[in-house]
């Protein structure tokens, strides 16, 4: 995958045009229609503001590949099949966790309201 396959494919699953992702991120909608095209490709400082239009991240448009998510109910299912190792788990939370202070402070201030509506969210996406 591409960074314009990876364009169309976000843009595609949030049901937007061509055009209404130009406008959102303030581009002609011939300079959106290279990037999906592969002809030029966004500047830097334009990615961050294209990834929140198209509801993903960042690193997702500038490697090329969509990160695959799971609902909330299907990711607990799908670790819990697995029966791996907590030392094998914590690994890979390492490996694969862009930011570890962010995902310590999100543990920290965690209490319990917030883990409902995060459930909550999380179930209504699933």
């Amino acid at each position: 995958m591409m960074i314009k396959d990876v364009l169309k494919e976000a843009r595609t699953r949030k049901g937007l045009k061509q055009e209404e992702v130009a406008n959102l991120i303030k581009v002609a909608k011939q300079t959106y229609l290279k990037w999906e095209n592969g002809a030029t490709e966004p500047k830097a400082s334009q990615v961050a503001a294209l990834a929140n239009v198209l509801g993903i991240t960042p690193t997702e448009i500038c490697l090329g590949k969509l990160n695959k998510r799971y609902s909330l109910e299907a990711f607990i299912y799908e670790l819990t099949k697995r029966s791996v190792r907590s030392e094998l788990e914590t690994l890979r939370c390492w490996e694969l966790i862009q930011d570890h202070d962010e995902f310590f402070r999100s543990l920290d201030n965690e209490d319990e309201d917030d883990f409902e509506t995060t459930r909550d969210i999380y179930h209504m996406r699933g």
